[in-house]
């Protein structure tokens, strides 16, 4: 995204989830990794035998502080949690077979859950979190193999001077939350 973030990161790793949510001032059961883009921090629950884990949720985190100095500005616009979730998704590596499994099972049932619900933050539930997560990555996906990074750009570029969502998706896209949920 042609960033460069200008201030050091710090990664603080705890031994165990508990630990990491016994610092938190708000938790749900499934968090194991919180980034603070602010403060270039990002704080995690692993061990060396989560390495496989580490390889995903580091690029994770990082994707949120990138998000954030790609995105800040003054004005008090914000990122909705699908597009910064599902930017991080992408920046993890996508989607893995469970995760697969539950959106696929989402769309067939129909019970997915509408982009003006996501654009909020995600369930306390941790199948309907991660279901949350599977589908803002499908959602920003999507618009990246449809339309090119050069518009995700533009997209964001259009949040940080202050647009609301539905104003930065409709410059760039030609349509607003409602018209990319039905697309």
């Amino acid at each position: 995204l042609g960033v460069t973030y200008q201030r050091p990161i710090r990664i603080t790793v705890y031994p165990d989830t508990g630990e990491l949510r016994d610092i938190l001032v708000q938790s749900v059961e499934w968090v194991g990794a919180v980034a603070y883009p602010k403060h270039g921090l990002i704080l995690m629950a692993a061990t060396a035998a989560d390495s496989d884990w580490i390889e995903e949720v580091v690029p994770h985190e990082l994707s949120h502080l990138v998000l954030y100095a790609l995105t800040f500005n003054c004005q008090g616009g914000t990122v909705p949690t699908w597009l910064e979730e599902g930017l991080a998704m992408v920046g993890e590596g996508g989607l893995g077979g469970s995760a697969m499994m539950q959106f696929n099972q989402a769309i067939s049932s129909n019970s997915l859950i509408s982009l003006r619900s996501l654009a909020g933050g995600f369930s306390e539930s941790s199948d309907r979190a991660n279901l949350s997560y599977s589908e803002s990555y499908s959602v920003v996906n999507f618009l990246i193999l449809r339309y090119g990074r050069n518009k995700m750009t533009a997209l964001l570029e259009n949040l940080r001077n202050g647009a609301t969502a539905d104003e930065a998706l409709y410059t760039v896209y030609g349509f607003d939350t409602d018209g990319l949920e039905d697309a």
